[in-house]
C-alpha cells in the first residue's frame, strides 16, 4: 500500500460501506433574501459514494479509499484559508502515512467550476506528492436553488470552507469540521 498517485484503487473492503448519506440540516441566508437548507454530513454519518475527477484526470470513487482512514478537506482557489491550509497538507500527509488525503476544490480562484488544469496547478504549487485533489465537476450554479443542490454541499458543515471531515477505514464520519488538522485516534 501506498499514497495516493491516481490510476488504481488505494483502499479494499469486503463489505462496501452502507450509505446513511448526510443527516444534518444546514439552513442559510442567502443575499436574495431567502433561507436557504441542505442537507450535510455530521459525526456517524457514511457518505453516499461519489465519483469526481482529479488532478490526473481520471475518475475517482470515495468508496475506492474504503479500509484506509481519510482526510476530506474542502476547499476552494479563491480562499485565503484554504491556500493556506493547501501548504500544510503536504506535512500532515508525510506525518500521517495511514491516511489518505483528499481535497476538493469546489471552486478556482474565478468561483467557477476547476478544471483539470486548474486542480493539477494547485497540487504542483502545494508540492503534494500523494493528495489526491478533486472537483466536483457538472454545471455551474445559476441560482440558489442549483448551488444549494449541488451534491458536494454535503461536506460543508457549518457553511464555510475550509471544511475538513475525518473518516475512519468504514468511511464513516469521525470528525466534522471540529478544528482537527491530525486524525483522531481511529
Amino acid at each position: 500500500s501506498h499514497g495516493y498517485q491516481g490510476d488504481y484503487r488505494v483502499g479494499y473492503c469486503d463489505n462496501p460501506p452502507v450509505a446513511t448519506g448526510p443527516t444534518m440540516v444546514q439552513t442559510t441566508n442567502a443575499n436574495d433574501g431567502n433561507t436557504y437548507s441542505y442537507n450535510v454530513l455530521q459525526n456517524g454519518d457514511v457518505p453516499d459514494n461519489f465519483t469526481m475527477t482529479d488532478q490526473y484526470g481520471e475518475e475517482v470513487d470515495l468508496y475506492s479509499f474504503c479500509g484506509q482512514p481519510v482526510m476530506l478537506v474542502v476547499s476552494a482557489g479563491w480562499c485565503g484559508p484554504c491556500r493556506s491550509e493547501a501548504a500544510t497538507l503536504q506535512a500532515v500527509a508525510d506525518a500521517h502515512p495511514e491516511l489518505e488525503i483528499i481535497t476538493l476544490l469546489t471552486d478556482d480562484n474565478s468561483y467557477e467550476i476547476p478544471t483539470v488544469p486548474f486542480l493539477e496547478a494547485w497540487a504542483n504549487q502545494y508540492a503534494f506528492e500523494n493528495i489526491a485533489v478533486l472537483t466536483p465537476g457538472g454545471v455551474p450554479a445559476t441560482t440558489y436553488e442549483e448551488l444549494f443542490a449541488q451534491h458536494h454541499r454535503a461536506w460543508e458543515v457549518d457553511g464555510y470552507i475550509p471544511t475538513i471531515y475525518h473518516l475512519d477505514e468504514t468511511l464513516t464520519v469521525i470528525s466534522a469540521d471540529e478544528g482537527v488538522r491530525e486524525p483522531p485516534a481511529l
